[in-house]
């Protein structure tokens, strides 16, 4: 749902994949991302915990996608459980407010867009740690934008029981009443 624009501006920023640049990456680097077929997964999309890059996520893009194959792939190591995806070292804390979306893709367009309080789940639903995590870092009020499908809406449900016990308030978007399937349908 990006237009062309935005693909060569700004989707290009978050690491379309060069081949000639593999053999000159450190060592660390290279024992995360070994397991990634970079003739099919060619976007690198970096996750950020606090100042720190802890890992990568790899999708899929010109490539169609065979029955068998995931459409995005992590890179070895990467803790998704405790950490919210996406959340930029610039990110102020927009008074504890923290827009939290399902899709790296989705964050990363609202970012495109000039939202910096976005982050992402890192697909499927939030986790405790993942909330203990923004707390820490000045966030007290979600705002949970998951997609209009039947997942979504478990998710919801998960989030509203977890969120609380943190001390965090919790506000969610139904993108249903909108007409859309996801926050990136939204901002197109």
């Amino acid at each position: 749902n990006w237009t062309e624009a935005e693909i060569k501006n700004e989707m290009v920023k978050f690491g379309h994949i060069d081949l000639d640049i593999l053999p000159t990456l450190p060592t660390s680097v290279k024992e995360k991302i070994q397991n990634i077929d970079f003739s099919r997964y060619t976007l690198a999309i970096p996750i950020q915990a606090g100042g720190n890059i802890i890992g990568f996520k790899f999708r899929l893009t010109d490539t169609p996608k065979r029955e068998d194959e995931p459409r995005y792939i992590n890179s070895k190591f990467l803790p998704k459980k405790f950490n919210l995806g996406m959340i930029p070292t610039t990110a102020r804390t927009y008074d504890g407010v923290l827009v939290i979306v399902e899709g790296e893709l989705d964050a990363l367009h609202a970012k495109v867009k000039g939202l910096e309080n976005v982050a992402s789940t890192l697909g499927g639903k939030v986790t405790p740690e993942q909330i203990e995590a923004a707390t820490e870092r000045g966030f007290k009020h979600f705002i949970f934008a998951y997609d209009a499908d039947q997942a979504g809406k478990q998710y919801f449900e998960a989030t509203a029981k977890i969120a609380p016990d943190f001390g965090a308030s919790v506000y969610f978007v139904d993108l249903t009443e909108l007409g859309v399937k996801d926050i990136d349908e939204y901002l197109s």
